[in-house]
């Protein structure tokens, strides 16, 4: 979960820093790219976190040995 908190974290900063050149460009012609970007960034965002909480929900079964 530490990781999927990071993850979440590095799209915050990330996040607004596309979101702050997508509202200063003000062309949704020349931001399309960026704006792409975020959504499937966000997608890999939410694939993460559901893996995640799987995780707390079917735990991994105890190596023995």
């Amino acid at each position: 979960m530490k990781g999927s908190l990071q993850h979440v974290l590095a799209f915050i900063i990330g996040g607004a820093f596309l979101f702050l050149m997508i509202y200063l460009i003000d062309d949704p012609s020349k931001t399309e790219a960026l704006s792409g970007m975020l959504k499937v960034w966000a997608l890999v965002l939410g694939i993460d976190f559901a893996i995640s909480v799987s995780y707390f929900i079917w735990q991994r079964p105890q190596k023995i040995g």
